[in-house]
């Protein structure tokens, strides 16, 4: 193939991707600050979905004795 230094069809492995700034960190998802941001989101998530769950259980129960 011209202009490339491998043959599209039995090229071998994978040169990988090209250096430079291009490729580096650019949104911080895996960052330590997102790690632990998204750590504190699922906690409060599953505590208002556990609330949510004692009112349902709380007016059925309401809902019962009607």
């Amino acid at each position: 193939m011209p202009g490339r230094s491998r043959c599209h069809y039995h090229g071998g492995r994978n040169a990988g991707g090209k250096p430079g700034n291009k490729n580096a960190l650019r949104h911080g998802l895996y960052s330590e600050a997102g790690i632990e941001a998204r750590r504190l989101l699922k906690g409060a998530a599953k505590e208002l979905l556990k609330r949510g769950e004692e009112v349902n259980r709380a007016t059925k129960a309401q809902d019962a004795w009607r």
